[in-house]
C-alpha cells in the first residue's frame, strides 16, 4: 500500500467482504491480532480497535 499500512475491515462495496491485505512484510507478525479482529468483524459487526486508519477506501479519489 503507499502508506506501508495494511487494508482492514469490512468492505464497503459488498455486504460479508472483509479485507485484510497489503502487510508490507509484517503479515506474520500481525497474523494472530488480525486473525481475531476479522472474527470479531465476521461474528459481531465491529471490531473493540479502530480500524478507520485501515479502511479500504481511504484512497478513494473524490470525483468534483
Amino acid at each position: 500500500m503507499p502508506d506501508n499500512l495494511p487494508v482492514i475491515g469490512a468492505g464497503v462495496n459488498a455486504r460479508n467482504a472483509y479485507h485484510a491485505f497489503g502487510f508490507s512484510a509484517h503479515g506474520f507478525q500481525l497474523g494472530p491480532i488480525v486473525g481475531d479482529v476479522l472474527t470479531q468483524l465476521v461474528t459481531t459487526g465491529k471490531s473493540s480497535f479502530d480500524l478507520t486508519p485501515f479502511r479500504i477506501d481511504r484512497f478513494e479519489r473524490k470525483v468534483l
